[in-house]
């Protein structure tokens, strides 16, 4: 076979062999480490010797046999390879270099992970190395950044470098293909070349070349100079100390006699030139077509944007070029600067190119903002700044992840949910240039006629129906001195009323503070459902002021944006999906005045006047529409832009056929539908009152930035009157409403008096939603009411509301599953609010999907981990912000169960992940140990001495590859029992490890013979699998007169053929609950105090136990996302017996 032989996805070199050897990142595997290093401080000496990994690292090994076997996250260590492997002799290795960042938003991201691993494949293929689906090592990096984030990358602004790379290890000499290989991933600390310089080194903003010499080659065409191998680097090293030497930073490498330009180092090299005829600026880079240069991806991203903002400026000339040509540019005046992009450095201006015995120093123009290479790397930061920021704003505002559908389909709603942001849909970067006797600025109204000129593009359908538009323009025309953007936020009407531009920039100018210089990654995709949430309009609206617009109208001139006016394209280049509404001032005003009378603010009439507008657009038999019209709170209100942002939502109206008539046979300008106008907008009006009283504080939470661990409550407030204080009242009442009314929206809404429980109430109820009870006591200290003494605040009474909290869920319907949003049951004693982070599989959710056990509706899952968002008032160990894991009945009360964006957990039957467990394996643990700790010690199980200093009788876990097996073998073990156990051969050593004194193959023939003779007292047995067949065999195993076994749930009904002489229990892990169980209203568990103490007592010991060591978790497998795909896939799994040795974790909703 030629060393070129093709290498396929399955990782087979080109065989057809076993589909099974795929590499596959949903197998893996996870050995965690206890032994945690210290990490580096920022800046240390120690980055420089880039020589400090962190805890773990991917590894996975490959034989031509048997294809990929399962990765594995495992303790970062030294590896044991024959000294015959190929990688030591013929080179047959290769690795990609990419670095992971934590940005200011705490958010850790990749930069183009798909391209370094796709370009990770091409190199094994150049080096005849196995070959794998680029996704899955994407996903096994992403994993093991999961697994160290949180201790290497802790600080906003840090990153880390990560190193892929595939060896040959086969034991062979001879030219010939590897038969074994191994992929491993590690992150390795590393400094920062573009700001830092090492110790001793005198710091310097460019970078100084040495021509290669003419005796030296890197890389050649039909050679592999484009892979990132391990011989295109080691040959080239003596070059690079010889240049350092010398007092240059890198080998400008030459090629042939022509010495025609290729790389700087390991970088890839840029030049502009002016074109002799032209004069106009030239970008010089090396080609692909030859393959003798990496295609770099920092290169590829500068190409873009060259071709995309600067084409007019800038010709971009992938070509080749000799350094006799760059050194005949320098001579003659044309050469106007050069800049390398990498990993490294990202880009870097290079200052002198040593060529031969003289030294071209090229221009530094830097400090006057006219060279390119400065303005790509800064427009690159902001254009990768600008669209992380507005991917988090679109996160951030339901708004805007809604769309216009095509009006004139029936039965299709006017506005529809976008899943899929493609960055040219949302994001228009456009360039200004000074045009002649401006002066030295643009002045906002010039500013605003460019964006006029440039936004004429319809709203196209199932799109977004907004879009930004970033200006960027000199702010200073004749020094060039700085870049300035201008951005200008254009959508639909309906959009644009509720998302004021105020909001949209009040939020994306709050994420414009991250700084990475990671591409952000583009489609956006965001799945999960998002209503558009209700809300309050108050008496905020415009018709309360005196403004221009309230007035007078039709003499109001009020800029749309910055300067003058932008107007929108005429109306008939629209053709069906924006209607451009246009009511003649007059008549306008004269609406306007009788809104007013009528108490109709702006945005109701705004409504019924795109609802009327509509009608053309409504066939004769359509039933009825629903419109969607956002509001929020105006800027005139006095509100601070953080307010506004947090006061937008939406209200829904169904128009009928009945209104629909009306309008069509009323004439257009009449008085008739004119009032048809007022009706409707007095009945939004009114649909808005009404959603006042249903959310006294406006629930729209999720409308503002996250704020993680800052649950809102909700309290009933009773304030009682000091005694003889009703004057006071009355006089000062009217000052109270008005005090009361500016802090609606800090949550609190007045009742009045009244009664509550048959208790009179002699002062004021107020309903109050804040984080704490002393938020709320300190806006009412300042009240006109508590300032004049008319309120008793001594003794204040708050009163937990029972309003629920909403979360995404898994549902069962039927035998099958589907996602849709519940509410979680209120707090009680003990309880904490958790956001899922994790949830584990186990196999009674399974069983409960195929019985229905709970009927529709039910939110399965019991295993979680995540971050606690509120707290119970009776809650001392747990706090907002801990990562905790825990377990429910999912499915038993409705809206509980794991497979939740939110659940709940109870303080005493969880605990707080320690540093040296990730959250994913933490799910994993709950269940599984508190079942294998009731199994063992409660008194309706094995009822074993909890005692560790007492003589125990020998145990029997039958089953000890089991999750509950495990657990149990490893609990048998630090109470000094005695443990034998069954699995299959290959579990053996892992059972040993585990805590297993002896071993045994179920499947053996003799097993319960052999189990006999080495324990000939045991009494007590442990069936972890409850199958047809396993309590009977493992019951046979007790040769003493009395014996006890207790089997998992349901295996109880499989135990007919247990031995009489051996008493059958079973366990069921729910009695750790100190509440009464049902379940499907035929069986009925009270409450079991000792089991609960029990389990308290155990959780309250697992922190320590599983940050020492002491308990290992089984390893997990990620099954992704919580879906109702996902899960069900699990369900699957299980069902088939293909789950062994593991658990299945789901990742949270985002």
């Amino acid at each position: 076979m030629s060393a070129h032989a093709s290498t396929r996805p399955n990782g087979t070199n080109g065989s057809t062999a076993s589909v099974k050897g795929q590499l596959d990142a949903s197998k893996l595997k996870f050995d965690l480490t206890t032994a945690l290093k210290d990490v580096p401080k920022p800046g240390s000496a120690e980055l420089w010797e880039q020589n400090v990994a962190t805890d773990h690292m991917v590894t996975c090994r490959w034989t031509v046999q048997n294809g990929w076997e399962d990765p594995v996250i495992k303790a970062f260590g030294d590896l044991t390879i024959s000294p015959l492997a190929s990688c030591l002799h013929y080179a047959t290795q290769c690795f990609e270099g990419m670095k992971v960042y934590r940005g200011y938003d705490n958010r850790v991201r990749l930069f183009r992970p798909d391209r370094n691993a796709k370009r990770l494949v091409m190199s094994a293929e150049r080096v005849s190395l196995p070959g794998f689906d680029p996704e899955q090592l994407v996903e096994l990096i992403k994993a093991l950044v999961r697994v160290d984030a949180k201790r290497w990358l802790s600080e906003p602004g840090s990153f880390r470098y990560i190193r892929p790379a595939l060896i040959g290890t086969g034991r062979q000499l001879g030219v010939q293909i590897p038969k074994e290989a191994i992929l491993m991933v590690t992150l390795v600390c590393w400094p920062d070349f573009s700001t830092e310089v090492p110790p001793g080194v005198e710091p310097r903003s460019d970078l100084r070349l040495i021509t290669s010499r003419n005796d030296t080659i890197r890389a050649w065409p039909g050679g592999f100079g484009y892979a990132k191998v391990g011989a295109n680097y080691g040959p080239s090293f003596a070059s690079h100390c010889e240049a350092q030497q010398a007092g240059y930073d890198q080998v400008l490498w030459l090629l042939g006699e022509e010495g025609q330009v290729t790389e700087a180092g390991a970088s890839n090299f840029f030049a502009v030139v002016r074109d002799e005829k032209t004069s106009k600026p030239v970008l010089l880079t090396a080609p692909l077509t030859d393959r003798v240069i990496l295609d770099g991806v920092t290169r590829r991203s500068v190409l873009d944007l060259v071709g995309s903002r600067l084409s007019e400026e800038l010709e971009v000339r992938e070509a080749k070029f000799s350094i006799k040509d760059i050194e005949k540019t320098w001579r003659n005046g044309l050469l106007q600067e050069a800049f390398v992009s990498g990993t490294a450095f990202f880009i870097k201006n290079v200052s002198t190119i040593r060529v031969g015995d003289f030294n071209i120093d090229l221009p530094q123009k830097q400090d006057d903002g006219s060279a390119f290479g400065p303005r790509i790397k800064n427009w690159l930061k902001d254009i990768i700044a600008l669209e992380h920021a507005l991917q988090a704003t679109i996160r951030e505002h339901a708004g805007l992840r809604y769309g216009i559908c095509d009006e004139k389909v029936d039965g299709v709603p006017l506005f529809r949910q976008i899943r899929t942001f493609d960055s040219q849909d949302v994001m228009k970067v456009v360039t200004s240039r000074p045009r002649a006797g401006e002066g030295d600025g643009m002045s906002d109204e010039l500013l605003s006629r460019d964006l006029e000129s440039r936004h004429s593009e319809l709203w196209p359908e199932n799109k977004p129906a907004w879009r930004v538009v970033v200006l960027k323009h000199t702010n200073n025309c004749k020094s060039h001195r700085s870049l300035t953007m201008h951005i200008a936020f254009f959508a639909h009407h309906a959009i644009a009323d509720g998302l004021s531009g105020v909001a949209f920039h009040a939020s994306l100018m709050n994420d414009l503070k991250l700084d990475t210089p990671i591409s952000a990654k583009w489609p956006l995709e965001l799945n999960e459902i998002q209503d558009p949430p209700p809300t309050i309009e108050e008496s905020v609206d415009c018709l309360s002021c005196n403004c221009t617009v309230c007035t007078t109208p039709d003499k109001s001139d009020d800029p749309v944006w910055a300067g003058g006016p932008i107007s929108t394209a005429p109306t008939e280049n629209y053709e069906s999906l924006v209607r451009i509404v246009t009511v003649p001032a007059a008549p306008f005003s004269d609406l306007l005045r009788k809104c007013k009378q009528a108490n109709v603010t702006v945005t109701g009439l705004l409504h019924a006047i795109i609802c009327t507008s509509l009608r053309s657009s409504i066939k004769e038999d359509v039933s009825g529409f629903r419109a969607v019209t956002p509001f929020s709170a105006r800027r005139h209100t006095g509100a601070s832009d953080a307010e506004i942002v947090n006061h937008i939502s939406y209200l829904t109206s169904y128009i009928s056929q009945q209104e629909l008539q009306r309008f069509q046979n009323s004439a257009r300008g009449s008085a008739a539908e004119e009032q048809h106008i007022i009706d409707l907008a007095r009945r939004f009006s009114n649909e808005v009152a009404t959603k006042v009283k249903e959310f006294p504080h406006g629930s729209h939470d999720r409308m503002a930035p996250e704020t993680k661990s800052e649950l809102v409550r909700e309290w009933i407030v009773l304030i009682p009157d000091v005694e003889g204080s009703l004057e006071t009242r009355m006089r000062v009442r009217e000052t109270h409403i008005e005090e009361m009314l500016k802090h609606i929206d800090s949550g609190l809404f007045q009742m009045g008096g009244g009664t509550l429980d048959g208790d009179s109430v002699d002062g004021s109820a107020i309903i109050a939603r804040a984080k704490s009870e002393a938020h709320v006591l300190a806006v009412l200290k300042n009240d006109v009411y508590a300032r004049s003494g008319v309120w008793d605040l001594e003794n204040i009474k708050f009163i937990p509301s029972t309003s629920t909290m909403e979360s995404i869920a898994i549902l069962q319907k039927g035998k099958g599953l589907t996602q849709a949003n519940v509410n979680l049951p209120p707090l009680k004693e003990h309880q904490v609010y958790v956001k899922v982070e994790h949830a584990a599989f186990n196999p009674t959710d399974r069983l409960a999907l195929d019985v229905n056990a709970f009927g529709d509706d039910a939110v399965l899952g019991c295993d979680f981990a995540g971050e606690v968002v509120d707290v119970h008032s009776t809650v001392t160990k747990l706090k907002p912000g801990d990562s905790i894991a825990g377990f429910v009945w999912g499915g038993e009360i409705k809206g509980l169960g794991a497979y939740s964006m939110y659940t709940i957990a109870d303080e005493r039957l969880s605990f707080k992940i320690p540093e040296n467990i990730n959250p994913a394996e933490a799910s994993s643990v709950p269940l599984a140990a508190n079942t294998a700790w009731l199994a063992l010690f409660s008194d309706d199980c094995l009822a074993l001495n909890a005692n560790k200093a007492a003589s125990k009788t020998p145990l029997l876990i039958w089953g000890g590859n089991t999750t509950v097996g495990y657990f149990a073998i490893q609990i048998a073990k630090l109470y000094n029992i005695e443990v034998a156990t069954t699995c299959s051969p290959k579990n053996f050593d892992k059972m040993r490890q585990a805590g297993a004194t002896y071993v045994f193959d179920y499947n053996d023939e003799d097993v319960v013979s052999k189990i006999r003779s080495a324990l000939p007292n045991l009494q007590h047995v442990f069936d972890t699998v409850g199958n047809e067949t396993s309590s009977a065999t493992a019951a046979r195993s007790v040769s003493q007169p009395e014996g006890v076994l207790c089997t998992v749930r349901p295996g109880k009904a499989n135990t007919q053929d247990v031995p009489s002489h051996v008493k059958v229990t079973d366990v069921f892990v729910f009695t750790a609950f100190p509440t009464e169980h049902s379940y499907r209203g035929k069986a009925h568990w009270p409450v079991k105090m000792n089991d609960h103490k029990l389990s308290a007592d155990f959780h309250s010991q697992l922190e320590t136990l599983l940050g020492n060591g002491s308990l290992k978790p089984s390893p997990v497998r990620l099954m992704g996302q919580l879906s109702p795909s996902s899960v069900e896939r699990a369900m699957d799994l299980n069902r088939q017996g293909s789950i062994s040795g593991e658990k299945l974790v789901f990742e949270g909703f985002p």
